[in-house]
């Protein structure tokens, strides 16, 4: 029996990546009906329902983590949160997603596919909302990030390679990303790229947390900086709001920017300054 799970001392691949995602599908099934569907629509598009859902599935798979770390006798931090530069490429990550963005949304403006309207917020209410979508977006991309590049991308590497792997759960990304509303094919095309380009920061970097940055700003900057739709959703009580012009193929439309024809290029600039940056310290 223990041949059958084990290979040597570790839990073998198939295993390990099936209890993971049973602990995690278990728990978000319990969340779903414990809290989820007692919030309004409108209260989950919100700065504070959004936080608390997002905040409640990165700690399910926080503890999913834990658990198979356990199992394996590892410390959890190995699955790409570990290392001694964590805030560094935090903040460097954030800087980087901020500024990506905010290049594609000038290009949009430039190109007369997008304008932007300051929406009537007092002060207190933009500190409110900004801080609060910030949180949320942390919350987001922690989920994300350790879900599909933690634990699963280190254990299915483990048998088939790191780019295989990243490949599989870039197409699972992508997947998770079909059911929004707006969403485009397009769109769904700049999900799978920037997957790959968030695995590429894990393999340069060792870690996930400049991805997690990049992942937290640009969302942080789509929904509530520039108020544009985030992967064909458009979030309540932003500072700005972006309203696309002209066809969707330059412009985004429903999608926003990610399902511009601009967005397969503009991460390019970051993708070689990870690539050079990190080659230099290497």
């Amino acid at each position: 029996m223990r041949r059958f799970f084990f290979s040597g001392t570790q839990l073998r691949a198939i295993w390990g990546i099936l209890l993971f995602l049973l602990i995690v599908v278990s728990l978000r099934f319990a969340q779903y009906f414990a809290f989820t569907r007692q919030l309004s629509p409108q209260a989950l598009m919100g700065p504070f329902g959004m936080l608390a859902e997002e905040a409640i599935r990165a700690a399910i798979v926080i503890f999913a983590t834990w658990v198979l770390a356990r199992v394996e006798g590892r410390n959890w931090l190995v699955y790409g949160l570990g290392g001694s530069c964590r805030l560094k490429l935090l903040v460097s990550g954030a800087a980087m997603g901020f500024l990506t963005l905010s290049v594609l949304v000038a290009v949009l403006m430039l190109g007369g596919h997008a304008t932007l309207v300051a929406e009537q917020l007092s002060v207190l209410q933009i500190l409110y909302a900004g801080v609060t979508w910030l949180l949320a977006f942390l919350a987001v991309a922690l989920f994300e990030e350790l879900l599909l590049r933690g634990y699963l991308q280190y254990t299915l590497a483990r048998g088939i390679g790191f780019w295989w792997a990243a490949l599989v759960w870039s197409a699972v990304f992508t997947w998770m990303h079909m059911g929004n509303g707006g969403e485009s094919t397009l769109g769904l095309l700049q999900t799978g790229w920037m997957a790959l380009f968030f695995c590429l920061s894990l393999r340069v970097t060792g870690s996930l947390w400049w991805a997690i940055g990049f992942h937290a700003l640009w969302d942080w900057a789509e929904s509530f900086f520039y108020g544009t739709p985030n992967s064909g959703l458009r979030f309540s009580q932003r500072l700005l709001t972006e309203t696309a012009h002209g066809d969707a193929l330059w412009s985004g439309g429903s999608t926003g920017p990610e399902g511009s024809l601009f967005s397969l290029f503009v991460l390019v600039v970051p993708l070689l300054w990870l690539l050079l940056k990190w080659r230099r310290r290497a």
